[in-house]
């Protein structure tokens, strides 16, 4: 009898299974990793839109304020004599 006919297909079946559940483990921590950066990057962008925000309304109200100064250096100057 050779030795293909006395390995018994159990160990054989095994190992390659055990080998493929290794293999998915992995992909599966690979999947995992990736959702866990997906999650960071998106917080990221989240926080510099909010930063981004809070500068926008900032320039806004220095704009406001800027648009009042002119309109009182507008009033002094057409009052004022040459």
């Amino acid at each position: 009898m050779s030795s293909v006919m006395s390995t018994s297909p159990i160990p054989v079946t095994r190992s390659l299974l055990t080998a493929t559940t290794a293999g998915m483990s992995r992909s599966i921590g690979g999947v995992a990793t990736a959702a866990g950066g997906i999650s960071t990057d998106a917080a990221a962008v989240a926080d510099a839109a909010r930063t981004t925000t809070t500068s926008v309304e900032a320039v806004r109200a220095v704009s406001a304020d800027l648009a009042a100064v002119s309109g009182d250096l507008r009033a002094l100057v057409s009052r004022s004599r040459f």
